[in-house]
């Protein structure tokens, strides 16, 4: 009677397919062109709040030609405008400065690392890699890309909702302004 060991065999390692380095490449690529677009929609945002904040100011915000009701309205046009803008601004300033807190600084990918080494130094580098290593600081990378993503593109939701907010209240507040307008200047009819 042979004892059999409680312990599974130990898998064997094989290089990864080919196939999986490239994918992984890919969502790299993919997750980067993401990153851009984030910041762009970003610089969008924050732009749309900037100019709708110097309208609203230039406009409303007038004791003399509007009512208490009309500035109030616009007062929180500027608010709600003002939160969105940050929130773009701090979304942008974020994703342009990476974070190191959680990389290694032996992970390859880590540019900080080329940036000390020589061309001798890199090709000496990246010669000890090996095929499952390099899979895994890809996935690595890509897993942080994308919950950082994430973050971020729920933050520019955040920021679209404030913007949204704050045109609807500047068209209140148009409406409400034009209504005052009208009656000032509509002549009463004699009883």
């Amino acid at each position: 009677m042979s004892r059999r060991s409680s312990r599974p065999p130990a898998p064997s390692v094989s290089p990864p397919p080919q196939a999986a380095v490239r994918a992984a490449e890919f969502m790299l690529q993919t997750f980067e062109q993401r990153r851009n677009q984030l910041i762009a929609k970003a610089t969008i945002s924050a732009t749309a709040a900037s100019g709708l904040i110097v309208l609203v100011l230039q406009t409303m915000l007038q004791p003399d030609s509007t009512r208490l009701a009309v500035r109030i309205i616009a007062s929180v046009t500027v608010l709600f405008s003002m939160l969105s803008l940050l929130e773009g601004l701090n979304i942008t300033k974020k994703l342009s400065k990476r974070s190191s807190r959680n990389r290694s600084r032996t992970h390859l990918l880590y540019f900080g690392i080329f940036a000390r080494l020589d061309a001798q130094g890199a090709v000496a580098a990246l010669s000890k890699i090996d095929e499952a290593q390099y899979l895994a600081e890809l996935a690595a990378q890509a897993v942080s890309l994308a919950k950082n993503l994430r973050m971020r593109y729920d933050a520019l939701g955040n920021a679209y909702r404030w913007l949204a907010l704050s045109v609807a209240a500047f068209v209140v507040a148009l409406a409400l302004q034009q209504a005052y307008v009208m009656a000032r200047v509509s002549p009463t009819e004699p009883d």
